[in-house]
């Protein structure tokens, strides 16, 4: 009884493997498949010449005749009452002799900068380690520093302790009462470290 199956196996195997083999390349197929193939021949671009339009065509209708020529009005350019500018951006900096690039763990930092006269408020901003602001608040124009509360730093204590290194980063920016920006930003880096 093993015999007649082990003769039917048999068979079976080598069925398949007939099947599946793939036939041994002669050296005639191997040029056949390996000649470059014909250069593509060139195909002139012809490009369709267009009529030019007839001196009564208008765009979007039928043509109409004209009663002489176009006149523009001009709108009156209203001013807008609310928008006060600052005279002198070149001011606006950063005092950064009075800023340090770290401050202790659950400590406030505390930004300076240069104030601008006529500056209804400045926008105070942090910005985590991955670039996206987390905190922002406004102080009023006649501020020329502010201590941006501690809980707004938020860091692995153990990964600090490790080496890690957390930077966040600040922007000052003076802006009007609709919080539009009126001079460049000023801003820095601010790195946590473990207390002494």
């Amino acid at each position: 009884m093993k015999r007649p199956v082990l003769l039917a196996c048999l068979v079976c195997a080598l069925w398949i493997a007939a099947c599946t083999s793939q036939p041994t390349p002669t050296p005639e197929s191997v040029a056949a498949e390996t000649e470059t193939p014909p250069a593509p021949t060139e195909t002139p671009l012809v490009i369709p010449t267009r009529q030019p339009l007839p001196p009564t065509w208008t765009p979007g209708g039928a043509a109409r005749e004209s009663s002489g020529p176009a006149t523009a009005t001009r709108l009156p350019i209203t001013p807008n009452p609310t928008a006060t500018l600052p005279t002198d951006c070149t001011a606006f900096r950063a005092d950064y002799d009075r800023i340090g690039d770290t401050f202790t763990v659950g400590s406030s930092p505390v930004l300076y900068w240069e104030p601008i006269e006529g500056v209804p408020q400045y926008r105070v901003e942090v910005i985590d380690p991955a670039g996206e602001p987390i905190w922002v608040t406004y102080v009023p124009g006649d501020s020329s520093d502010y201590a941006i509360p501690a809980d707004v730093f938020v860091v692995d204590e153990q990964a600090l302790a490790l080496g890690t290194v957390f930077v966040f980063g600040w922007e000052v920016t003076p802006v009007n009462e609709q919080q539009a920006q009126y001079c460049p930003s000023a801003g820095g880096e601010l790195i946590p470290v473990r207390a002494q």
